[in-house]
């Protein structure tokens, strides 16, 4: 019985264990008149096909694309990769009208964005697998409906089996009057 409940265990933290080897967050949620973006966890994309280098003006494009900071950073994935090297998730996080642009203030960290229309993620320059992104941003005076975005959990997966990653974009419901 022993034997039998150590390999269960075992067997158990295997599963628990497995799946994806790392996760990054992106998380928006209301405060007072404010969108607040925060960014954190980890990331390796070396399954992505690498892009380009990409700088973008705005935090916020619409409801299928955020770029953090307005420093550069480097493209993985994207529209002339592979399938199988570019995310894979939902198209869009909303309803949001296109094009629209939205200046994100007060931004901290590096370069960080996701496209989810071209399927490609963009890290800062030099960024190694598996380093702690971190950073928040705050889109003033605005709201959920103005931005195009529907609250919800919104995933997205790349690579195999063995070295599956995630990243979750979360939209989080607005606090009740």
């Amino acid at each position: 019985m022993k034997r039998f409940l150590s390999v269960f265990l075992f067997l158990g933290g295997l599963l628990v264990a497995g799946g994806a080897n790392a996760a990054g967050d992106i998380r928006f949620a209301i405060s007072g008149t404010n969108v607040v973006v925060t960014i954190s966890g980890t990331v390796d994309p070396t399954a992505l096909a690498v892009g380009g280098l990409r700088t973008d003006s705005y935090g916020f494009v619409n409801s299928t694309a955020y770029f953090f900071s307005q420093v550069q950073c480097q493209e993985y994935g994207g529209l002339f990769a592979s399938s199988s090297q570019k995310l894979t998730g939902p198209s869009n996080w909303g309803q949001g009208g296109y094009p629209f642009y939205w200046s994100a203030s007060s931004p901290t960290g590096g370069g960080f964005g996701i496209d989810a229309s071209n399927r490609s993620l963009c890290l800062p320059v030099g960024y190694q697998a598996g380093q702690q992104l971190v950073g928040t941003a705050t889109i003033r005076n605005t709201s959920y409906y103005a931005l195009g975005l529907n609250t919800g959990v919104y995933t997205y997966t790349w690579g195999n089996a063995t070295q599956a990653e995630t990243l979750t974009v979360t939209v989080v419901p607005p606090p009740q009057p």
